[in-house]
């Protein structure tokens, strides 16, 4: 067997993703549609698929978590801090 290699992450720093998310923001159209979609990932660490399927009963304000339904199996349900900026 081969060995499994990881993929190296080349993501964008804070400041970078800020100036990303702006000029998103600033695209005609459903630019400010598309930049809430990208922060939000940004700040969940939520899968696209995940996203779609979040509801507010997934949300848990006061615990400040998620409760986020795998993709694979609905039973394999995750439980993911929320940062403050995804918060807010």
């Amino acid at each position: 067997y081969k060995p499994v290699q990881k993929k190296l992450l080349n993501l964008p720093n804070r400041d970078q993703l800020a100036k990303m998310i702006e000029h998103i923001r600033l695209t005609a159209g459903k630019g400010r549609i598309a930049a809430d979609l990208v922060e939000g990932l940004a700040y969940s660490g939520l899968r696209l698929n995940e996203a779609a399927n979040l509801t507010w009963q997934d949300l848990d304000m006061q615990r400040m978590v998620m409760h986020v339904a795998g993709t694979k199996t609905g039973e394999a349900v995750r439980t993911i801090p929320m940062v403050p900026a995804f918060h807010e």
